[in-house]
């Protein structure tokens, strides 16, 4: 059997023996394969998303090259993993093998066992292909960490409401220890300390939250998570935790507010917080990697934020295979709808964009689809930015050189 280890390294056995693979170009072709099976992807395809900056000729042959490297490493018995014509290279998903990333995606069956939940996290240790800086490899590895923080937290809310703590401790803590700051661990966790009746713990908990969530992000805990502690805080019984996995349990979807080529925008009430919010649903034609991707995009960086001039974004998850963020309800119309023409309205518009832009900047996040389209004026003449999609780190180079992103009316010259 082969067996490949993506998740927090790159990793392949053959048989029980280790398969050394020294070739980055080459690791990076066997993982592409591997997580796009039964695919024939085309030579030309593959070439340029691996070697973007090369010439045709060039990446056309170390494409070659690649694949030579990775069938050498393989070969053993005669087997070929591979499916390949002049035009086409796929990975055979007849073969037997074993990828954690395929675990990880597993479907799980809603009413299965917690234990059939930890062995489906369990594979992930850490993110995909870390040190690997292709542009693929940045888009999946953000697909597969939503994956993995939905397979997260339907496990603590499983094992919360089994009152299992020892493990709502475990694997809480084992989420949080990545570096990044996920509400809902912090909040199973508050959860299994007031079941231990340790309420020192519980309080240094919510405050380990606290400081997470304003050193990652720049916010404050939402209410959710406020209102837990406060009520655990004075004794009172826990409440049962809200069934996160479920979007049809805590959001009424009610009129069409709008839709563009990413996805349809819906107004909608939090039956939990009991409030109107807005909920984008990715709609069917952008349900591809880079569909997905974008979506997340727009929710961490959204998410990042806390500015009045910023549509607010508070939950994000998966319902139906369709990826949805669920934002601030902003009452009123877009720019390119309703567009002031007194020059002191003009002048307070400007002011707020510029200010929810200077916000974004000093937390490292450029929107790069600035348009009327993304800037939404409230009655009371608040203008707020949103579509935080396109957005990418300022530290980053996610976009390839050459590469264009945004709406051409209204792109710099640059």
């Amino acid at each position: 059997m082969l067996e490949v280890r993506l998740l927090g390294q790159f990793d392949v056995g053959l048989d029980g023996a280790p398969i050394e693979m020294p070739s980055r170009p080459a690791q990076s072709l066997l993982a592409y394969l591997l997580l796009h099976p039964s695919t024939a992807h085309r030579r030309e395809k593959l070439a340029g998303l691996l070697w973007p900056e090369a010439t045709e000729a060039n990446a056309r042959n170390n494409l070659r090259h690649a694949l030579w490297r990775v069938r050498k490493a393989l070969e053993t018995g005669g087997r070929d993993y591979f499916l390949t014509d002049d035009l086409t290279i796929a990975f055979d998903a007849n073969a037997d093998y074993w990828l954690d990333a395929a675990i990880l995606e597993r479907k799980v069956v809603e009413g299965g066992s917690v234990e059939e939940l930890i062995n489906v996290v369990a594979v992930c240790r850490g993110e995909l292909l870390p040190g690997f800086y292709d542009e693929w490899i940045v888009l999946e590895r953000e697909r597969l960490q939503t994956v993995f923080e939905r397979r997260m937290q339907l496990l603590l809310e499983r094992l919360v409401e089994e009152q299992r703590w020892p493990e709502v401790l475990e694997w809480g803590e084992r989420w949080i220890v990545p570096g990044h700051a996920p509400e809902p661990a912090y909040r199973a966790l508050i959860y299994a300390h007031s079941g231990l009746s340790d309420v020192v713990s519980m309080a240094a908990v919510y405050q380990r939250c606290v400081e997470a969530l304003r050193k990652e992000l720049g916010v404050e805990p939402s209410e959710e998570t406020r209102a837990l502690y406060e009520r655990l805080s004075r004794g009172e019984k826990a409440p049962a935790p809200p069934a996160g996995a479920s979007f049809q349990s805590r959001y009424r979807l009610d009129s069409e507010l709008g839709r563009g080529g990413m996805g349809i925008v819906y107004r909608a009430h939090d039956m939990l917080l009991d409030r109107a919010v807005a909920v984008k649903v990715l709609s069917p034609a952008a349900l591809d990697t880079e569909g997905r991707a974008r979506l997340l995009r727009e929710a961490r960086a959204a998410a990042r934020l806390n500015h009045p001039n910023v549509v607010g974004v508070y939950d994000a998850g998966e319902a139906e295979g369709r990826p949805f963020i669920v934002m601030e309800l902003v009452e009123g119309e877009s720019l390119h709808r309703r567009r002031p023409t007194a020059l002191p309205e003009i002048l307070s518009v400007a002011r707020q964009v510029c200010a929810a832009l200077e916000h974004a900047h000093a937390h490292g996040i450029i929107h790069r689809d600035l348009k009327p389209e993304n800037v939404l004026l409230a009655p009371d003449g608040t203008a707020k930015l949103m579509d935080f999609g396109l957005a990418r780190s300022g530290a980053s180079r996610h976009t390839a050189e050459g590469a264009i992103v945004g709406t051409v009316f209204y792109l710099a010259p640059e």
